[in-house]
């Protein structure tokens, strides 16, 4: 113990060498870190060895290694957990993207076959007295716009003519020609909402009427899809906006009803 109290040790970091210092304070640097067991070290005047070889300090530094490999060891299977839970974090993200950014070949060439295509309009009269039924209030549940004429019975023609009601003439003033030059040429605008609605529900094709109302403003006052399930939803809304863009020339008298259709296919 004495010889270890009194012996001087001077040790090698590098190349820098630092003492002349007791047992005790290498010991220390051990247990801490700040030197490992190859650090050279020597009695002062004395042949520098690696300290894990070298007599009082054999068994701390063996100590100190064993710690050194098992600490190693936790921090190499944490790094292991950390890159495992990364790499499968970023597989899922990329699964994620791909699965909202794939596109179903089968449905993508679905939605490239789909056609649409107008068919002849109709411009008709509805007369004040039957208006209210045939505009506003179709006998059928859940249904509002205008009621189809029977298979069989007389058309009218529109126009600017006198029609005669109970005896009474109405003059119908708006023009016929007008307004088909309107809808001739805006018509192509509503197949954008035909197409998103094709889109979205794989049943809606086939014949698809519409009807709308001028009033004598000139503007759209009222819009009714003929297909069961659509009277109102997306597809009426779209429709609608889009009519109520157009501008009619402004007329007295009745109130003419547009008659449109669509044939989706696809």
């Amino acid at each position: 113990m004495r010889e270890r109290a009194t012996t001087r040790w001077v040790f090698k970091v590098g190349d820098e060498l630092f003492g002349p210092v007791d047992a005790e304070y290498l010991e220390e640097r051990l247990r801490a870190g700040e030197i490992g067991p190859e650090t050279l070290v020597a009695p002062e005047h004395g042949p520098f060895a690696p300290i894990g070889t070298v007599e009082p300090f054999v068994a701390l530094a063996a100590e100190v290694a064993v710690q050194r490999r098992r600490e190693a060891a936790r921090h190499s299977a944490r790094r292991r957990l950390w890159l495992g839970l990364v790499a499968g974090l970023v597989l899922a993200v990329a699964g994620v993207a791909a699965l909202l950014g794939r596109e179903d070949p089968l449905s993508r060439r679905e939605l490239q076959a789909i056609t649409i295509e107008a068919l002849p309009m109709e411009v008709r009269v509805v007369d004040p007295a039957e208006e209210d039924e045939e505009v506003y209030a179709d006998s059928t549940p859940g249904r509002t716009g205008v009621s189809r004429r029977p298979v069989g019975a007389p058309a009218s023609r529109p126009g600017p003519a006198a029609r005669e009601t109970d005896d009474l003439s109405i003059e119908t003033r708006y023009d016929a020609a007008a307004i088909e030059r309107v809808v001739a040429s805006r018509r192509d605008r509503l197949l954008p909402c035909l197409r998103a609605q094709a889109q979205r529900d794989s049943a809606f094709r086939g014949e698809v009427p519409l009807s709308f109302v001028v009033g004598n403003d000139g503007k759209v006052a009222r819009l009714w899809v003929d297909r069961v399930g659509y009277r109102d939803g997306p597809l009426h809304a779209c429709l609608l906006e889009e009519l109520r863009r157009w501008n009619f020339p402004s007329f007295e008298g009745q109130r003419p009803v547009i008659s449109l259709r669509f044939r989706v296919g696809g």
